[in-house]
Formats: structure tokens, sequence, C-alpha cells
């Protein structure tokens, strides 16, 4: 379906634009990351708000796709998969938060997050196989992704003394995307192939 909506965007888009650099197939690509991705910002911030937490889905999808596009890692193999695994991270963090939050477990959080960041920050960006970059791409991706962990590290270190509940969210964030990333560096090993740039 999500195929099939796209395939018309971009068949009136093409229609409307004359000139085009690319095929069909490219645009039709586009546009399906584009309502995937609105997608699961949309179900994220209304959740989040049924569950009066909007601030914290919008620093969840702040924080987590920003960071997912330079760092790399797990991709899903379908959209609907990818929108599962994406609110399921949401979700996760959420009951979590909770149950850390009763528990008082900060400094244990706190202390997983800093071995997350250096995890990042060394392996960063891990490269998905059906999705290659350039070298010159690989690396400034992983310039990124330590910019934006650092950032990270010094918001959370500030939400730790402020805002408990808020730093549980941006951590356990954090946490999530390394873990992404060691799934697709195992998966990366098994098959041979270098997931890492050099």
């Amino acid at each position: 379906m999500l195929n099939r909506i796209s395939s018309k965007l971009a068949e009136e888009l093409l229609k409307r634009a004359g000139h085009v650099d690319y095929s069909c197939d490219v645009y039709v690509y586009g546009i399906e990351i584009l309502i995937s991705t609105l997608s699961e910002i949309a179900v994220i911030l209304i959740s989040a708000s049924l569950f009066a937490s909007f601030q914290e889905g919008a620093m969840f999808i702040i924080l987590f796709f920003t960071l997912r596009v330079f760092s790399g890692g797990y991709h899903a193999k379908t959209y609907r998969r990818c929108f599962l695994v994406t609110f399921g991270t949401f979700l996760s963090i959420e009951a979590i938060t909770d149950i850390m939050e009763n528990m008082n477990c900060g400094r244990i959080i706190y202390s997983i997050f800093v071995l997350a960041c250096i995890y990042i920050i060394v392996h960063a960006p891990v490269i998905n196989r059906n999705q290659p970059l350039e070298q010159m791409k690989i690396i400034r991706n992983g310039k990124i992704a330590s910019v934006i962990t650092v950032l990270q590290m010094v918001m959370a270190n500030k939400l730790f003394y402020y805002n408990q509940r808020m730093f549980y969210i941006a951590s356990l964030t954090a946490c999530f995307t390394a873990v992404f990333m060691l799934i697709a560096d195992i998966e990366n090993a098994e098959e041979g192939v270098s997931g890492q740039w050099d």
C-alpha cells in the first residue's frame, strides 16, 4: 500500500516537474521514506500526548532520529517492521523510565549511558550492507555522530540534576541507539562484512 501511494505521488510529481535528474524509482523510494518517517513521528507524538508525556515524545524523536541518521546501525527490512521497532523503542523507554524512576536508579543509568556514548563515539557510523556509503560520507557521519553524542552527554548531565525523568529519556535513547549499532556490528561480523569505517 505504501509503495502504491508513493508511486502515484512520484508520478504526479514527475508530471509537474518537467525536467528531473533521477528515475521514478528514486523518487518513489524517497517518498516512501518520508511517509514512513512522518507516520512514526505522528504516532509517537499522539501516543505521548495520550499519556501526558508530549515533551518526552518530542525529546525521543529529536535525539533518536538525529543520532540514528549519522550513527547507523540496525535497519529493519520492511517499513512496517521499522515502524514497529521505532514505536516499540519509544514505548520501552517510557516503561523503563517508569521503573527506574520508582527505583531511583539514576546513577546506574548514568554509568550505562556513559558506556553507550563511548561505544557510539568509537564505532559510529556502523554501515548497513544494504546502504553503502562513500568514504568521505562515512568519515563525516562519524564526526557528526560524535558531536551529537557529546552534546547529548552535556544535556543529560544537566538533566540529571534538574529533571530526572527527562534524563532517563535522553540516556535510554542513547543506550538503545548503541544497542542498534551493536546488533548491526554483530550481523556484519557474522556475514564477514566490514560494518565500520576505518
